[in-house]
C-alpha cells in the first residue's frame, strides 16, 4: 500500500510540476507607468525575467500578444528606449561620507562625467550627495556642462552616512521635479551602511515602487564590511533595478558605462488603441508573453486623459469633406 501511495506522489508531484511549467510560473512580466501623452498611442516600460531572475533580452512584439480588455489588438510593437529614442531622467546620488575621502570619489566624479557625456539631446540628469545631510549638488538639467562644472562641488563631509535619508529625498526630487520625462531612474553610490534613525529600507523601496523609479545600485567596497552591499542589492531587485558590485575604484568607469548601456536597453511595448476611448476611464490592458515555450499572462492598467479626439481615417475625412460640399451646394441652389 505504502508503495502505491509514493507512486501516486510522485506522479502528482510531476503533473503539478508540469502544469507550472506550461502556465508559465518561472517567467515573470513586470510593467512600469503607461505613457498616454500622445493617446491612442500608449507605451509602457515592460521587464520580463526568467527563472534565475535575470532580464529576458531581446524582446520583440512576436513574442507577445496584447488585449484591451478582451479584444486582441494587433498594433504591438517592442522596443528598447534606445530603439524608441524616447528621453531619460537619471538622478545621481553619491554617498559623500568621510570614508570616500580622496581617490574613491575623485574616481566617481571621472565616471560620473563620462556617464552624463553619453546623455542625448532632451535627457536629463540631477546630482545629490549625502552624508549627515542631503546636499543638492545639481537639479535636473539638460546642459551637460552645468552638471559637469556642480560636480566639483562634490565634498566629502559629515560624520556618519544617511544612506536611506539620501535615497528617500532623491526619490522625492524626482517625483516632484516637473516635465521631466517619462523614464526616471536613481543610480545611488554607497557602501551599503546607513547610520541614521528616521527613514528605514522599507521606507526607500516603497517609495520607489510607488513612483516607478528603477534603483540602479553601486556597491563600493570599503572597511566597513562587504555584508552592507546586500542592503544595495536587495533594494535594486525589489525596485526593478539592478546592483553592481565595485571593489575597486578602477571598476568605476567601466560599471557607470554599464549602467547607461543597460537603461538604454530597456523594453518599451507600445500600442495603439482601437478599443479604448478618451473618456477619463480607468482601463486594463491584458498581456500575454511567449517566451522557451512557456506563456504567462499579466496586465496592466492605466487611465486615458479626457477629451483627446481620435484620429480620424482618410476615408472618414473624405466623407466630411462630400457633406460639407453638398450642404454647400444645398445651400445655394435653395437660395
Amino acid at each position: 500500500m505504502k508503495k502505491v501511495r509514493i507512486q501516486f506522489m510522485i506522479v502528482t508531484l510531476s503533473i503539478v510540476g508540469l502544469s507550472r511549467l506550461l502556465s508559465g510560473s518561472d517567467v515573470t512580466v513586470q510593467f512600469g507607468e503607461a505613457d498616454t501623452t500622445e493617446f491612442p498611442n500608449i507605451c509602457v516600460p515592460i521587464t520580463v525575467t526568467d527563472s534565475s531572475g535575470s532580464p529576458v533580452e531581446d524582446l520583440t512584439a512576436e513574442m507577445a500578444e496584447l488585449y484591451e480588455d478582451t479584444v486582441s489588438n494587433n498594433s504591438t510593437s517592442i522596443e528598447t528606449i534606445r530603439e524608441s529614442g524616447q528621453n531619460v531622467a537619471v538622478l545621481l546620488a553619491v554617498d559623500a561620507s568621510r570614508s570616500m575621502t580622496g581617490e574613491p570619489l575623485d574616481s566617481l566624479k571621472s565616471a560620473l562625467m563620462a556617464f552624463t557625456a553619453q546623455l542625448r539631446p532632451g535627457d536629463q540628469a540631477g546630482i545629490i550627495a549625502f552624508h549627515d545631510a542631503v546636499e543638492v549638488i545639481s537639479v535636473f538639467t539638460d546642459d551637460k556642462d552645468t552638471l559637469s562644472a556642480r560636480m566639483g562641488n562634490i565634498a566629502a563631509k559629515g560624520s556618519r552616512t544617511e544612506l536611506y535619508y539620501g535615497i528617500s529625498k532623491g526619490l522625492d526630487l524626482i517625483n516632484e521635479t516637473e516635465n521631466l520625462p517619462d523614464r526616471k531612474y536613481l543610480i545611488v553610490f554607497s557602501d551599503g551602511k546607513d547610520e541614521g534613525e528616521a527613514y528605514t529600507f522599507e521606507d526607500c523601496v516603497n517609495k520607489a515602487v510607488e513612483f516607478d523609479v528603477p534603483i540602479y545600485s553601486v556597491g563600493f567596497h570599503t572597511r566597513v564590511g562587504a555584508q552592507y552591499l546586500r542592503i544595495l542589492e536587495r533594494m535594486s531587485d525589489k525596485s526593478k533595478g539592478e546592483y553592481n558590485d565595485a571593489e575597486t575604484t578602477g571598476d568605476l568607469g567601466a560599471i557607470y558605462n554599464l549602467i547607461f548601456e543597460h537603461i538604454q536597453d530597456r523594453a518599451v511595448l507600445c500600442f495603439t488603441a482601437d478599443y479604448f476611448k478618451a473618456d477619463g476611464e480607468e482601463h486594463s490592458v491584458g498581456v500575454k508573453i511567449i517566451h522557451s515555450g512557456q506563456t504567462v499572462e499579466s496586465n496592466f492598467t492605466f487611465v486615458s486623459p479626457e477629451g483627446t479626439s481620435l484620429p480620424v481615417s482618410e476615408e472618414e475625412s473624405l466623407g466630411n469633406l462630400w457633406v460639407i460640399v453638398v450642404i454647400g451646394f444645398s445651400a445655394i441652389f435653395f437660395v
